[in-house]
């Protein structure tokens, strides 16, 4: 019976909403899906995911760079509090920018240390 309120214990420990996400850290996504052209002042969304455990959550995306050429890496929170369920899930984040000048734009998205997922987009 005890192993019983054990679990019930960990499962609400586990799950709870007041977990403290106070540790931010770049992350890394796993693939990307962009469309191969878009329109200058409209929106480009690019789908994003992220590969997260069970302790993580997606913030933000860090941008560097200006204009054409632009470095996108993923922003988490990682609790630092309570106890984290044991999962891993993917995440899908859409980044999008609203592109201001004809011609090609060079992202790269972090997906290692040193590696980078890179698209290019013609915007007409």
């Amino acid at each position: 019976m005890n192993k019983i309120y054990f679990i019930i214990l960990l499962v609400f420990i586990s799950c709870s909403k007041e977990k403290r996400f106070n540790t931010e850290k770049e992350f890394f996504v796993t693939s990307i899906d962009a469309p191969l052209e878009g329109i200058i002042n409209q929106n480009v969304h690019i789908e994003t995911i992220i590969t997260l455990g069970g302790c993580t959550s997606f913030k933000q995306f860090k941008v560097t760079g200006s204009g054409k050429d632009r470095t996108i890496t993923p922003i988490v929170n990682i609790a630092t509090s309570g106890v984290c369920p044991a999962i891993i899930q993917e995440f899908s984040a859409i980044y999008s920018f609203v592109p201001k000048e004809i011609g090609i734009y060079k992202l790269r998205f972090k997906s290692g240390e040193n590696t980078y997922i890179q698209t290019e987009i013609k915007v007409e």
